[in-house]
């Protein structure tokens, strides 16, 4: 297509065909996938429930409090990735590694670890009080009183019975002689009801002090600590224990604990189950990784994470010993072939040896591996056979497998070539590639340049 005879732009919009062609192949899913999408069910099913987890960028913030970043190979061209949000007007930077640096002061204990699994960041709720003239106008506004239980106020005792001071003035003495008792002084049922609101009060005032002297719960503080970008909105909580919830370290090469850089693998350890603020909680100044993480207390499930941790490296290398045991004898050796399973196989073909006269030993003659019973071909393997003496015969009725009279053609000689650069077939490939690409750069320098 480059050195065609076609335009510079019609190669170049066959190209890009091609490119957003094979780009749309790749993205196409199928229709059990696109219907689970829609109906908002998982791709998958599985037990365990995985968190992604960049461990490698907390590693970094620790190391860095010593400036010892730059010494881990492991460790370069990585950055701690941000997300650029905006929050109350201004734009701000999200960190994971600031979540969990800048963690509320009631997780002060909590290991990297469990943080990842179990912690949960949420805004907070915003809750708007009205002012007094708010109230006239919005007809949905309820007054908060503090009188939660519409509890009836003290009465002025005084107050009472000056309301109930009776004074009559140009009234004939004589109207009221019978009654004057009743007039000056309360009936027996006022009486009784002063007597009963007193008591009710009484009442009231000891469950009010008895409240006052039970102590209050401290409200817990899930805000994150000064300095975090999110400290006014957000608050971060710890959910319960889950052991169905589990970190996915990304990427998976953890340092080993068997080889390697030993002081890597004690600083990745620590930053993982030890509560850290910054680098230099984890170890002192004169102190080394090794010797911190050596003492170091860690729980017995902590223990056993680590170890879990080099599985994986003990699988590989099992595979690549092997492999390389394999390479050695020349053939291959199962792990399974032990001597009680050879001894038991040998006792078997003994066996079937004894009833049915089979040999199976690969080292005998021909006429006696004929009469071995696996020899006797099937009804495919003889049609099979009868097919091949057909196309011989054949063959030989055409006179194809004559002598040439002639001769036979000179072709030089025949002898294997040796390369003069014995090299394997990947050095090689890599090698045609790099001529074909020169090929193609000698092609390009002819075209014109302001097409």
């Amino acid at each position: 297509m480059i050195g065609g005879s076609l335009k510079c732009k019609e190669k170049v919009r066959k190209i890009f065909t091609q490119i957003v062609n094979l780009l749309t192949a790749k993205s196409e899913i199928g229709g059990p996938m696109a219907s689970l999408y829609i109906l908002g069910n998982p791709d998958h099913y599985t037990g365990h429930k995985f968190v992604p987890f960049y461990w490698r960028g907390y590693v970094k913030e620790v190391l860095s409090a010593w400036d010892e970043d730059h010494a881990i190979a492991d460790l370069e061209g990585v950055e701690d990735k941000v997300v650029i949000n905006k929050n109350q007007g201004h734009f701000v930077s999200l960190s994971k590694v600031s979540d969990y640096v800048l963690r509320p002061s009631m997780y002060e204990h909590v290991s990297l670890y469990d943080w990842i699994r179990l912690y949960h960041k949420s805004a907070k709720r915003c809750t708007r009080q009205k002012k007094v003239g708010d109230a006239v106008d919005d007809p949905d506004f309820v007054e908060v009183s503090e009188d939660e239980l519409n509890i009836r106020p003290a009465v002025d005792k005084g107050k009472k019975e000056h309301q109930m001071t009776y004074t009559v003035d140009d009234v004939p003495l004589s109207d009221f002689i019978d009654n004057d008792i009743a007039c000056s002084e309360p009936n027996a049922d006022e009486e009784d009801d002063d007597d009963d609101d007193d008591d009710s009060l009484d009442e009231l005032d000891v469950m009010k002090e008895l409240a006052e002297d039970v102590p209050k719960k401290p409200k817990k503080d899930y805000s994150f600590q000064l300095g975090h970008s999110q400290y006014a909105t957000h608050s971060a909580s710890m959910r319960k224990e889950n052991p169905l919830v589990v970190p996915n370290f990304l990427p998976t090469t953890l340092p080993r604990s068997d080889r390697g850089d030993r002081e890597y693998y004690c600083c990745t350890m620590l930053t993982l189950f030890k509560p850290w603020r910054s680098g230099r909680d984890l170890k002192s100044k004169d102190e080394s990784w090794d010797k911190s993480f050596v003492a170091h207390e860690f729980t017995k499930r902590q223990m056993e994470i680590m170890k879990y941790f080099n599985v994986r490296y003990e699988c590989l290398d099992a595979r690549d010993d092997y492999s390389a045991r394999k390479d050695e004898s020349g053939g291959l050796s199962y792990h399974w072939a032990t001597s009680d399973v050879l001894d038991e196989l040998d006792e078997l073909h003994a066996n079937e040896l004894a009833t049915v006269g089979a040999e199976f030993d690969p080292n005998l003659e021909g006429e006696d591996v004929e009469g071995d019973v696996l020899s006797i071909p099937g009804k495919r393997g003889r049609n099979r056979k009868n097919e091949m003496l057909i196309a011989e015969r054949t063959m030989n009725m055409a006179g194809w497998l004559d002598n040439c009279e002639a001769g036979l053609p000179d072709v030089g000689s025949l002898d294997p070539i040796e390369p003069e650069h014995a090299q394997p077939s990947k050095a090689w490939r890599a090698a045609v590639l790099a001529k074909k690409q020169a090929v193609l750069d000698e092609r390009i320098k002819h075209l014109p340049t302001n097409a």
